[in-house]
């Protein structure tokens, strides 16, 4: 063997333990933390409001969503949470009822779509925030109105 030959391989050697060290490092910080969350938690909105919710963090739960329920309990929700902020849309593919949609950023109400009707033929709507949110809240329609959520509303979430 050459000695470039023993540098290159030397060289390659390094590459791959840095691979495996930042792939690692990727799970250990990112998936370990998020399969220690619970998946129920209860979000509660300036004291007004109170919800149970399941918690959706990863994006095979995120496009199934509330698709193929028959319904949610009155005080039930389903929060998606998202590891930064972003203009995530939401559709109602395959829903079963109608819902409210709450847009959350930093802990606050950024907005409200009031009474979204199930739509899953093929010019389904998209419903998107007013601005990036990390935490949406699908609660059952009716709900936003009945406890007055609105813009501006402080959310906190208690994990169980």
């Amino acid at each position: 063997m050459t000695e470039g030959t023993i540098i290159m391989l030397r060289h390659l050697a390094i590459f791959l333990v840095l691979a495996v060290a930042l792939t690692i490092g990727f799970f250990v910080f990112q998936v370990v933390p998020r399969a220690l969350r619970p998946a129920e938690a209860r979000l509660v909105i300036d004291e007004k409001a109170d919800f149970k919710v399941d918690i959706v963090d990863n994006p095979i739960s995120r496009a199934r969503g509330l698709s193929g329920r028959e319904q949610l309990e009155e005080d039930k929700g389903m929060l998606f949470v998202f590891d930064f902020p972003g203009m995530y849309g939401f559709w109602m593919k395959d829903m079963k009822f109608p819902i409210d949609i709450v847009w959350i950023s930093e802990g606050v109400i950024v907005g409200v779509a009031d009474n979204l009707q199930p739509n899953d033929g093929p010019d389904r709507m998209v419903y998107y925030p007013p601005i990036g949110v990390d935490m949406v809240l699908e609660i059952n329609a009716g709900m936003a109105g009945k406890y007055m959520i609105r813009k501006g509303d402080k959310t906190i979430v208690n994990y169980q």
